[in-house]
């Protein structure tokens, strides 16, 4: 037989604890007799719940494994019964997965068995200790073996196919008993997806919210119920970064979400937890979209917003273009939830859209979306104005004394666009600083802050002149 015809052919028996049991027993497959898969979702991790019915056996003691995901924290793993019997002798977490790499390290050095087809000098059966792969090399009573012909038989080797956590159950099991498994993994997390619709006048806004669920083992998860909890929770050890999640979907998922789809809201502690009380699937390298809050509206303000840091050692002449952010402000409405409350809102990630005046959605802008408890506002950056502009410059730059100076500055503001505009205006001043001339009435103020609001009718301008003098 010739070296490059020969096959290589792995066949694989699963042992553990032989001292403990019999080479030949398997252990028990919890998926296999499960009752009940819950998990709870954070925003960086999860927390998996689940109820097994171990049926009737006559041995004091046997194994138990479950398959779970790569990220899991061993630490964390809980097993209980209602059994005054039930004791736990030994825990045991593996993860030395099957792949090349694994069974070749695992095979160097020792004892294996080729099986030789056919009449060959060497065969039937050929032992030897194994070298080498790559080329493969075989010592057999002394002697080197280049490319050993036959199948290479392996036998017994204590590889998984999938990370496993296996358990010795001891007690009476008699009688089919009810046992409880939990345990923390990272690689898992959810976060919220807001799309909001202003309308053509900025008063109200309708929002929607999807539950982003991204898995990033190999784990996928059969559910009977999810459960996703909103806020930050602490940790002894940080988790896995969340990725900045852009979602996978489609935007014409937003608005199509069934009427009686969203989850149940209830308070979890210090926390906010939605409950799905359905069947869930999460597919393992993937990112599964679930409804969170349907046609719920809230109250808003489109502003646009200027803010400066005003320098008390630059004497700058020149005019220039400052920019102009587009603020959108939002609040909870009257009671719109079938509990007579406001409906807490999730931090996550938001798509601003404009409905015009034929209807149609249009994308303006991204921002994230801080949480929202009920009667706590929010605000949004939609982006830079286009039709709403200021020109700034600095008209007036004395220095009083060696610390202290005087300073006038000019703003104008030109509003192109069609509807009036209103622009906040914030302007930073550092240090022992007095007001001495302004051009229209400030709003508040303190000891940091030159606080304007100013309004610009369509296709006007209005000017802001201010003059302080500073201490640096």
């Amino acid at each position: 037989m010739k070296a490059s015809s020969c096959s290589l052919y792995l066949t694989l028996a699963f042992s553990f604890w032989s001292s403990l049991v019999s080479a030949e027993s398997y252990p028990l497959a919890l998926e296999e007799v499960a009752v009940r898969r819950h998990l709870t979702l954070y925003p960086a991790e999860g927390h998996f719940n689940a109820r097994f019915e171990l049926p009737a056996r006559d041995e004091p003691e046997f194994r138990l494994s479950l398959l779970v995901p790569g990220s899991i924290d061993p630490s964390s793993v809980m097993l209980s019964s209602a059994l005054d019997s039930f004791l736990i002798g030994e825990v045991r977490y593996q993860d030395d997965l099957l792949d090349t790499q694994t069974w070749q390290n695992a095979l160097l050095g020792k004892m294996v068995e080729y099986q030789v087809e056919g009449d060959h000098p060497l065969g039937p059966l050929l032992s030897g200790r194994l070298l080498s792969f790559n080329p493969t090399l075989l010592e057999v009573d002394g002697r080197l073996i280049l490319a050993p012909p036959g199948t290479l038989v392996l036998e017994k080797q204590g590889f998984v196919v999938s990370p496993t956590l296996y358990w010795m159950a001891q007690g009476d099991f008699s009688q089919s008993s009810i046992i409880d498994v939990s345990y923390m993994a990272a690689g898992i997390r959810w976060s919220a997806s807001h799309h909001l619709v202003v309308d053509t006048d900025y008063i109200t806004t309708e929002l929607v919210t999807w539950a982003d669920i991204v898995n990033s083992t190999r784990q996928a998860y059969q559910l009977d119920s999810l459960a996703l909890v909103a806020g930050q929770i602490n940790r002894t050890e940080a988790p896995n970064q969340r990725m900045n999640l852009r979602s996978a979907m489609a935007e014409s998922s937003m608005g199509m979400m069934a009427s009686d789809s969203s989850p149940q809201r209830q308070e979890l502690g210090i926390y906010h937890e939605y409950q799905y009380n359905k069947a869930v699937e999460i597919p393992s390298k993937g990112v599964q979209r679930l409804p969170l809050i349907n046609d719920y509206e809230l109250i808003s303000k489109l502003v646009y917003q200027v803010k400066s840091e005003v320098s008390l050692y630059n004497n700058v002449p020149r005019q220039a273009r400052q920019a102009v952010n587009t603020i959108l402000r939002l609040q909870h409405a009257a009671s719109q939830s079938s509990d007579s409350s406001t409906l807490p809102i999730p931090s996550g990630s938001a798509r601003i859209y404009l409905r015009d005046n034929e209807g149609n959605i249009r994308f303006m802008g991204e921002d994230w979306l801080a949480a929202m408890p009920e009667g706590v506002p929010a605000e949004l950056n939609v982006g830079r104005a286009f039709d709403v502009t200021v020109e700034r410059v600095q008209t007036d730059f004395r220095r009083v004394s060696d610390r202290v100076v005087m300073l006038e500055y000019a703003l104008e503001f030109h509003n192109a666009g069609k509807k009036p505009a209103i622009i906040e205006v914030q302007e930073q001043i550092p240090g022992d600083w007095e007001l001495l001339e302004e051009s229209m009435p400030r709003e508040r103020s303190n000891d940091l802050y030159l606080n304007y609001r100013v309004s610009v009718k369509p296709g006007q301008q209005q000017k802001l002149v201010y003059k302080v003098r500073a201490r640096r």
